[in-house]
């Protein structure tokens, strides 16, 4: 399953603990997308609708928004 990614871009936002202003901090933000047949992890139930078709299709679209935050050089998670 390929993941087709994308980056969004750095930018600063102000960043606050304890009321104390830390920031601002770098953020960066990333999207991901991939589709996969749903049958390739053993999902096969289904039902028919009323007036045609299939409750569920055989494709799952799969989105991902993910955003990180840069730490300061020399910290450690």
């Amino acid at each position: 399953m390929p993941l087709r990614a994308r980056f969004l871009g750095c930018w600063q936002t102000p960043w606050w603990e304890d009321d104390v202003d830390k920031g601002p901090k770098t953020r960066a933000g990333f999207t991901a997308t991939a589709t996969i047949d749903r049958h390739d992890y053993g999902v096969s139930w289904n039902a028919p609708l009323d007036k045609g078709g299939v409750v569920v299709g055989n494709l799952v679209e799969i989105t991902l928004d993910a955003e990180a935050i840069q730490e300061p050089a020399g910290v450690r998670a």
